[in-house]
């Protein structure tokens, strides 16, 4: 069991003890910067240790111990702090404070040829931090400073005792700062993933009843991969796409982004959506080097004919839900965008008559069978797929959306992002179903 430091009652009824270690406490509560609290700190423990120098050793993450702050007649440049580095290293193992009295005794203390300190040394006292029984670091003090009492400038047990009573205070402010450091370091991190998540969905259309295709994106976390547009044209027809980029967190939402803006900008001098898709291969394979791809169906629908075309890029395919019933999948004829330097896509064109056309991410056909996987049954994707938009046919098509997002939220299952994208519905027109 590792030793932990003691409180003596003689050191507990000095004024003076109490009143450093309150001062210690409040250096570290004046400042969230640990850097700062940590060299104030170091300077109150050499004025009441009556050390000559004094540093602070941290382990990082890889439990390499790092000077983090010298005070005294040392900096952390001085080699003779490395000379000290087995007694801080026995000191952190044993959990305990370590004393050489008089290192005058071991050749163990000297520099190397040719190195020069600022200062010579003559007795070492380490004392380890110690939180909630994990050792986080130690204090090494070097030399007393020579009284009529002590005219060597030795430390001794007292020292010991002293050291180890201020580093307990020590290593309890430490620990507060650098966990108030990682708060402010998360909140920071949160506030940047809120603004990145609002600049992805200023790539988004939002609801507008107006027209006859309706999306919804729902990301697994603050960043989404997926991306839907879909914009008005001059000569009246619409252009649509929906696509999936390949991993995960910030890579993945650039490449959303460039993708996204890429077709949008392009669909307006565009109208095949096979040329636009091979436009945004050319560019996103010239311009990403980390293998990422996007799955992406592009397409465009005339409202006064109900005539779509479609490009499927190595997306799942489209469901297309006839008003008799009947299902009709467009299933993807190329691979996805960025993967070949030169790739041409195939096209289809058909109609939609009165029925609705749906295109998603897998965050929602594999959420659905996870879902009946967990409740111990056996389900294929389109087949659930199918169920799922027969179950809500008759609602608007947002209403239908959310309850997609409700289906599969639901189970627990859906750990990826969902994008559900509606093209020809009819929610103008009452009797329509789709």
């Amino acid at each position: 069991m590792p030793e932990q430091a003691t409180i003596p009652e003689d050191l507990l009824n000095d004024s003076d003890i109490i009143t450093n270690l309150e001062d210690i406490i409040q250096s570290f509560a004046c400042s969230l910067d640990l850097d700062e609290a940590l060299k104030a700190s170091l300077g109150k423990i050499l004025e009441y240790t009556r050390a000559e120098a004094a540093s602070i050793f941290l382990l990082n993450g890889d439990d390499e111990l790092v000077c983090q702050g010298c005070a005294g007649k040392v900096d952390i440049q001085d080699p003779m702090l490395k000379v000290g580095m087995q007694v801080l290293n026995q000191s952190i193992k044993e959990s305990r404070s370590i004393l050489v009295r008089d290192t005058r005794e071991s050749g163990n203390f000297q520099l190397e040829p040719g190195q020069e300190s600022t200062i010579s040394t003559r007795s070492i006292l380490c004392a380890p931090l110690v939180i909630q029984g994990e050792t986080i670091g130690a204090i090494e003090l070097i030399n007393r400073i020579p009284s009529p009492s002590n005219p060597e400038g030795l430390f001794d047990e007292s020292d010991s005792r002293l050291l180890n009573l201020l580093c307990a205070s020590a290593a309890l402010a430490i620990h507060n700062a650098i966990m108030a450091a990682e708060v402010l370091r998360s909140e920071k991190m949160q506030q940047e993933l809120t603004i990145a998540r609002s600049i992805q969905e200023s790539f988004l259309p939002g609801y507008d009843a107006r027209h006859p295709i309706v999306g919804l994106n729902v990301p697994a976390t603050n960043m989404s991969g997926d991306f839907f547009d879909y914009q008005l044209l001059p000569n009246g027809k619409y252009m649509f796409n929906i696509g999936d980029v390949s991993g995960k967190g910030v890579d993945a939402a650039l490449l959303m982004a460039k993708g996204s803006s890429l077709f949008h900008c392009l669909a307006k001098s565009l109208d095949s959506p096979a040329a636009i898709l091979r436009v945004i291969s050319q560019e996103l394979h010239e311009m990403t080097t980390r293998g990422l791809y996007i799955t992406m169906i592009g397409g465009t629908f005339d409202p006064e004919t109900r005539e779509v075309k479609l490009a499927n890029a190595g997306h799942p395919p489209a469901i297309l839900h006839h008003s008799d019933g009947r299902f009709e999948l467009f299933e993807s004829l190329s691979p996805p965008v960025g993967i070949l330097a030169d790739q041409q896509f195939e096209e289809v064109s058909f109609s939609l008559a009165d029925g609705s056309l749906y295109l998603y991410t897998d965050g929602l056909s594999e959420g659905l069978t996870r879902g009946a996987e967990q409740a111990g049954g056996q389900a294929d994707e389109v087949e659930s797929l199918k169920s799922l938009i027969e179950r809500w046919s008759q609602l608007p098509a947002q209403a239908r959306l959310e309850k997609f997002v409700e289906e599969v939220s639901s189970t627990g299952s859906r750990f990826d992002d969902l994008t559900v994208l509606i093209v020809g519905n009819q929610d103008r027109d009452p009797g329509s179903q789709g």
